[in-house]
């Protein structure tokens, strides 16, 4: 996905985060540590879903104010009626099989690779 790459390609820079619970903003300044395809990143040490039923991501900015990720799902104020309605925002975000790849994506990272014994 291209906004996972892209946020990828700034991994170890200072972000600005704009992350949205209900009707309260928290802008967090730290350094992007981590993304967590499909679920979350981790900005400084603290882990920020890109989305689930009352809070989100909606804007990630570099200090000069070049965004990296906006989301215009989330808003001041966004909340999820039920689980249908995120499955249909999630859908918007990351395509139509977006469980299957969050599946993929699990399974790779979960997956033990063998040591090489000679």
């Amino acid at each position: 996905m291209e906004f996972i790459d892209n946020l990828k390609d700034h991994i170890g820079e200072k972000v600005i985060v704009y992350f949205y619970h209900g009707d309260l903003l928290f802008k967090v300044t730290q350094e992007l540590k981590v993304i967590d395809e499909y679920t979350n990143i981790t900005v400084g040490n603290q882990i920020l879903p890109f989305i689930n039923k009352v809070s989100g991501i909606g804007t990630v900015t570099l200090p000069d104010n070049t965004i990296i990720y906006k989301n215009p799902e989330i808003y001041e104020g966004y909340s999820c009626a039920n689980d249908e309605e995120l499955d249909e925002i999630k859908k918007k975000m990351y395509g139509n099989c977006w469980r299957l790849k969050l599946q993929a994506h699990n399974k790779e990272k979960h997956t033990v690779k063998p040591k090489n014994v000679n």
